[in-house]
Order: structure tokens, then sequence, then C-alpha cells
């Protein structure tokens, strides 16, 4: 009995974990790193919001985790 308790909480665990596969972002302030990470949001490639995540990566600081 404590197996098949063991194997269905192992099997719930991996259904949690596959069940949580989309991206997520948090962004705090505002300046240019907001503004690149709306336009990556977005799906935008133009030349505007490529100069402005170029700014956002030259010119803001981002943490190690970054």
């Amino acid at each position: 009995m404590a197996r098949i308790g063991t194997f269905l909480c192992a099997a719930a665990g991996a259904l949690l974990c596959a069940a949580s596969t989309e991206a997520s972002s948090l962004v705090i302030g505002g300046g240019a790193a907001k503004d690149c990470a709306d336009a990556a949001i977005d799906g935008r490639s133009d030349n505007a919001s490529m100069t402005t995540c170029t700014l956002a990566l030259e010119t803001e600081i981002l943490s190690f985790r970054d």
C-alpha cells in the first residue's frame, strides 16, 4: 500500500511540473528594460525595438540571474 501512495505522489508531482512550462517575466520599474520587455512580449523585432533592447542591455543594471 505504501508503494501505491509513493507512486501516486510521484505521478502528481510529475504532472504539476509538466503543467507549468509556460514562461513568465517580471519587470520592475520603467525605462528601457520595460520598453524592451513589452516589445519582446508583443513579438516586435523592428529597428526601434532592437535599439531599445540594445540600450537596455548596455545601460540598465542587471543582476547575475538576469
